[in-house]
């Protein structure tokens, strides 16, 4: 009997003495800007955003202001994107699936994002589409069911 109290108090300890919060340091983030860009081929306004880095915690979009944001293919055609809303540029844009794209942004404090050249994806073949209806429910930041 006295083995299975000692048993059961050495298991409380292990799982209950091992946790620890862990604070990591996010100073060396705290200028990083982070692009949010999906192009399609089909002719429509599109969107770029650009966000300061914030709490991961936080849904809070801290947009980047002031920036030049085009998309260039790879024969130096470019497409200027217009800030729209503080940290949103958007243009009329249909890329060509022939074609190779990268992102050239100019940061208003001096700093620069250049992506690689990439294509898009080759197309999905959708052979059946199946519907089915879920009702879920989750809490959101207020604190209420939704």
């Amino acid at each position: 009997m006295r083995i299975r109290y000692l048993f059961v108090l050495v298991i409380s300890l292990f799982i209950f003495g091992c946790i620890e919060p862990y604070d990591f340091d996010s100073t060396e983030v705290e200028n990083t800007v982070v692009v949010d860009a999906e192009l399609t081929d089909r002719l429509s306004v599109q969107e770029i955003k650009l966000s300061k880095f914030n709490k991961l915690d936080s849904q809070q979009f801290i947009g980047v202001q002031g920036a030049t944001v085009s998309v260039e293919d790879d024969l130096g055609n470019q497409t200027i994107f217009n800030e729209a809303e503080p940290g949103i540029y958007q243009s009329l844009f249909e890329g060509s699936r022939d074609r190779n794209y990268r992102l050239l942004i100019d940061i208003p404090n001096g700093g620069e994002v250049t992506s690689d050249f990439s294509g898009f994806p080759p197309p999905v073949q959708i052979d059946s589409i199946v519907y089915e209806e879920l009702k879920e429910s989750f809490v959101n930041e207020d604190g209420k069911n939704r």
